[in-house]
């Protein structure tokens, strides 16, 4: 099982097929990915954590009725479930990490931590950068 379709499983339909993860968070998709001219996602529903990291270009990013434009070094999170959709602009090209991911059994307090926010900052030209680059690297995701 690839880790396309296991990012679209449920959190406990991933336990026990992960290849190699023990413990939380555990990480179901790692990859970049550059959008073809006129791609764009419409109001999908993930089933588990979803970090965006722009590495180029620029996307409006509704989520649940929030609308976020996106830029090189946004990372934008949301929740399992959550409605959004990502919308390049004509005009310019999009590249973007994505992280999906969740933890498994495991209590983790992101209300506590995040609330109801989606835009987490602008990490360009900071370590984040490296370290996103780094994480889908490990996770050996085609380019």
């Amino acid at each position: 099982m690839d880790h396309y379709t296991l990012s679209g499983l449920g959190p406990l339909e991933t336990i026990g097929i992960l290849p190699d993860y023990y413990f939380p968070p555990f990480i179901t998709l790692a990859h970049m990915f550059s959008a073809p001219k006129d791609w764009a996602i419409h109001y999908r529903e993930m089933k588990q954590y979803v970090l965006q990291y722009v590495i180029d270009g620029c996307a409006d990013y509704p989520i649940e009725g929030r609308s976020y434009t996106t830029r090189r070094g946004d990372l934008i999170f949301h929740r399992p479930k959550e409605r959004h959709s990502i919308l390049p602009h004509p005009s310019q090209p999009y590249v973007c990490i994505s992280i999906v991911f969740h933890f498994g059994l495991t209590d983790f307090p992101v209300s506590e931590l995040y609330s109801e926010e989606h835009y987490l900052g602008n990490f360009a030209d900071h370590p984040i950068d490296n370290m996103l680059s780094e994480l889908v690297a490990s996770y050996r995701q085609p380019a």
